[in-house]
């Protein structure tokens, strides 16, 4: 901030890996596919919870498998809207960034303007 660059700087914060939600044998959890991420920065759109947090964690929900929640949002959509912010626009940058992203349809690869003012 005190150089002047903090409207140039995002910060993401995030786990490797989620953890399921029912107990294992040995009273721990095993490893789970859903996680959480963090995002800060001068240019950052705060206040938002972007994604989909599922309101029933039994093995009823189709986002649930065996007291593991399975993400709703992929994470080629941040890095999506990150490279874009940077100024990736090139279908062939973007891909070097986010890899996967033509795995899911185009509404869950997020542009610039979800995640940036």
């Amino acid at each position: 901030k005190t150089r002047g660059k903090w409207d140039d700087v995002t910060l993401v914060i995030f786990s490797d890996f989620g953890r399921a939600l029912a107990m294992n044998g040995g009273n721990g959890t095993d490893h789970g596919w859903g996680n959480n991420l963090f995002f800060t920065g001068g240019a950052v759109k705060g206040g938002q919870i972007l994604g989909n947090y599922p309101d029933d964690l039994t093995n009823a929900n189709p986002h649930i498998m065996n007291g593991r929640v399975i993400p709703t949002t992929p994470l080629d959509s941040m890095w999506n809207s990150i490279a874009r912010w940077m100024g990736v626009t090139t279908e062939e940058g973007l891909d070097l960034v986010a890899p996967n992203r033509k795995s899911f349809p185009d509404d869950f690869l997020w542009d610039e303007n979800v995640m940036f003012v």
